[in-house]
């Protein structure tokens, strides 16, 4: 595609003892929070005396945030109630051994900045961030990616809920140390997205020092075209999703340019923001999601697009119409659950063709014209419609930060600028000498750490499949107790299979080597040890031993097995199928091979 540039960020959350700059663990727990702080949030001038953008049209939306405080991991640091301490120097060693990995120069000194955020995401609104290596780069099948910066990052707090004007937020997992890896412009496509992400991620499990689990990885997509805009899409969480995300953007902001050329044909003149009209009789009949907020208050406005009859309704990329992309500009300025044009089907509202062209005459609308109408108190509808009708106009692809959904993304905020960031006056800097960095050592390699697996005795496929896994480190501390296939047979189809059951699987890794000694020691056979890890993740403070017996999980072995195997005849395939978790089958067979004659 003509002018096509696009690249990657990667935020990967590290695994150290504590958050980036206070003593609170650096984990997300499951424990109640004690208490709740509130606050308003305004935008300031960043270093340069300008207001960045983004954070002006946050600051716009007005809302109140309400934070969650949990005992053990979020302190005053968090609250913005007492100065950050030191930055964290193992979280730092480990963004040292990822960029010696990269190739990429490191520092003299690590700086900390501040990054104006207004989303309420930190309590403080700014994210510390620290730029700790540059030009770093990445071999790829289409060639070596430049890596342009490697910084050392505060993760944001995790979202609770969303209302309109109101959002509430964990501070648990505000602060945890996080890198943030980003590329040049020189992807070439989606599926070329996909392979940096792919093999970025594989290098940093194969450090054994970043989180696991749902969330503690996210990809941050940049792309745009010729005659488009660059775009930021952000929280890609799930790999698969990257390359269509690339390639929808792409062909989203394609179909924009195109779209603009037809409203420029049909006469464009720049036309103003007109008072829109009354219509709430017409809503009064619709479905309640519509006519509930009527009979409490609200009113139904619409207002007159000019020269766009049948270009609201115009598909973008899959599942994604223009109307979509206008309406999502209301939603995201002032809260509206979304608008209704004339370019849509008029009965999932409860509506008919007729309700539809009574507002067209309302509006004095022509054949080429088209309408938008929104349900809301009168002091949201008028900017809500005054954002969907600037969106319709604005004749170009605007740069703005989008939300990634599924394969498709919607509209966030505007793209953030140079202006959110200032300096951090509260951390010094932190230099980095030279045998500093020759003293990390660089991580293994996903190659060399899958021949290591091989020696073990894995087979290549599971070996493949166990550098790949976010377990890796657990793997290599499991095998020193128990055998290297079990465990990976634990690891890799167990957890998984539990997990599609419904089951969480995550606890520390004492309580998994507590599994595995059970096994190692005899006292389990292997095809119990799915039941065995499913009670020490239900039953957290359990000893595991109670738990088999209270399953009668122990294992049938010797004197108890000859007996067992004389009263059930010697019949292997009967004790098998009567005691499958009990007995272990290579003992069985060993044993019945000693009574023939």
């Amino acid at each position: 595609m003509l002018g096509f540039k696009a690249g990657l960020e990667i935020h990967q959350r590290l695994a150290t003892s504590r958050k980036l700059f206070c003593r609170c663990p650096a984990a997300v727990g499951e424990e109640e929070p004690h208490g709740t702080l509130t606050r308003k949030i305004r935008a300031v001038a960043g270093e340069l005396g300008h207001v960045d953008p983004a954070a002006a049209f946050e600051a716009a939306r007005g809302k109140t945030f309400h934070y969650q405080l949990f005992p053990s991991s979020s302190c005053l640091v968090e609250q913005d109630e007492e100065p950050p301490t030191e930055l964290n120097s193992e979280a730092l060693e480990i963004v040292l051994q990822v960029s010696k990995a990269l190739g990429a120069r490191v520092l003299d000194e690590v700086h900390v900045m501040r990054k104006t955020v207004a989303d309420g995401s930190a309590v403080s609104a700014f994210q510390r961030t620290a730029l700790v290596a540059v030009d770093g780069k990445l071999e790829t099948s289409q060639g070596f990616v430049g890596i342009a910066t490697v910084c050392l990052e505060e993760e944001s707090a995790g979202i609770v809920e969303k209302t309109l004007g109101q959002s509430t937020y964990r501070l648990d997992r505000l602060g945890i140390p996080l890198i943030e890896i980003a590329t040049d412009a020189t992807l070439k496509n989606g599926a070329h997205a996909r392979e940096v992400a792919e093999k970025v991620g594989g290098l940093l499990r194969s450090t054994g020092r970043v989180q696991r689990g749902i969330g503690s990885i996210r990809q941050d997509l940049n792309v745009s075209i010729a005659g488009g805009a660059r775009v930021e899409i952000k929280g890609a969480q799930e790999l698969r999703d990257v390359a269509d995300l690339v390639d929808f953007e792409a062909k989203r902001q394609q179909s924009l340019v195109g779209l603009h050329a037809s409203v420029r044909r049909r006469g464009f003149l720049g036309l103003a923001f007109s008072r829109p009209v009354d219509v709430s009789n017409v809503f009064a009949g619709a479905k309640p999601f519509f006519s509930k907020p009527l009979q409490e208050g609200a009113v139904a406005l619409a207002v007159k697009f000019m020269h766009l009859g049948g270009l609201l309704g115009q598909e973008l990329i899959p599942d994604l119409r223009f109307g979509s992309e206008v309406s999502d500009y209301a939603k995201a300025k002032t809260g509206v659950k979304g608008i209704v044009h004339s370019d849509e089907d008029p009965s999932k509202y409860g509506l008919t063709s007729a309700d539809f062209d009574t507002i067209s005459l309302a509006l004095d609308c022509g054949s080429n014209d088209a309408w938008a109408a929104v349900v809301a108190p009168e002091n949201v509808a008028v900017p809500a419609l005054k954002a969907a009708f600037d969106r319709a106009y604005l004749l170009e692809v605007p740069k703005e930060t989008r939300r990634a959904e599924g394969t498709g993304s919607r509209f966030m905020r505007p793209l953030p600028g140079a202006a959110r960031m200032y300096p951090e006056t509260d951390v010094v800097p932190v230099p980095v000498a030279g045998r500093m960095l020759s003293k990390i050592p660089l991580p293994k390699s996903l190659d060399e750490r899958k021949a290591d697996y091989v020696k073990l005795g894995l087979n290549t496929e599971l070996a493949e499949k166990m550098v790949h896994s976010y377990d890796w480190p657990l793997f290599d501390q499991l095998c020193r107790q128990a055998d290297p296939k079990t465990v990976a047979w634990v690891l890799l189809d167990v957890k998984p299979q539990l997990r599609r059951q419904g089951v969480n699987v995550e606890m520390p890794d004492s309580r998994w080597k507590d599994v595995l000694a059970l096994y190692a020691a005899g006292d389990v056979t292997r095809a119990a040890l799915p039941d065995v890890v499913q009670f020490a993740v239900q039953n957290p403070a359990a000893a595991l031993a109670d738990g088999v017996r209270e399953k009668k999980l122990q294992r049938v072995t010797g004197k108890p097995l000859e007996v067992l195997a004389a009263f059930l005849n010697h019949d292997f395939g009967q004790i098998m199928r009567l005691h499958r978790l009990t007995v272990d089958a290579s003992e069985l067979r060993t044993l019945l091979a000693s009574k023939r004659p």
